[in-house]
């Protein structure tokens, strides 16, 4: 067996083979040795962009909590500007409907107001002086004072003369 391993390695093929492989690991040494060099720097380029992506994320993750946290107080801000305007709208058809009932109520007062408007301009005309009616009336209370003027005199008659109801009045001497 000894003998048959000698006489195989010494063929030109085996010997060709073991030249290739020797030639093979040679060159993968070399490949190894060239990737070890790229490698390394790879490597710690590598490290240094994970690290920088780390501080990034440290820095930007406030920010993206922030952000959210105004995100939430906009959601709420806006659920309350929703309900305040669902408050205006049902104050204006509140609204809409009070002045739809008042409408009636605002026709009479208007004809009250421009039947009282005509009343003054009435009661204007009656007071100035020098009008029919005020005249009238100044004469209706001149005869009325003097019909209490007629009357006192009569009450002072009869309680000087209770007699006058029944004879009359006395005969003046």
């Amino acid at each position: 067996m000894a003998a048959a391993t000698r006489e195989l390695l010494a063929a030109p093929q085996a010997r060709q083979a073991l030249s290739r492989t020797a030639q093979a690991a040679q060159s993968l040494q070399q490949l190894a040795q060239a990737l070890q060099r790229e490698t390394g720097p790879l490597a710690r380029s590598a490290q240094d962009t994970l690290a920088q992506a780390r501080r990034s994320l440290a820095a930007v993750d406030p920010l993206l909590q922030e952000g959210s946290s105004a995100l939430r107080q906009v959601g709420q801000a806006a659920a309350q500007a929703g309900a305040a305007a669902s408050q205006v709208g049902d104050a204006a058809a509140q609204a809409r409907a009070l002045a739809l009932a008042a409408q009636p109520l605002v026709a009479d007062l208007r004809r009250t107001a421009d039947e009282l408007g005509a009343a003054a301009g009435t009661l204007r005309e009656a007071a100035a002086p020098g009008s029919p009616v005020r005249r009238q009336t100044e004469a209706a209370l001149l005869e009325v004072t003097q019909a209490a003027t007629a009357l006192r005199a009569l009450a002072t008659l009869l309680e000087q003369h209770p007699s006058a109801l029944i004879w009359g009045r006395p005969k003046t001497p």
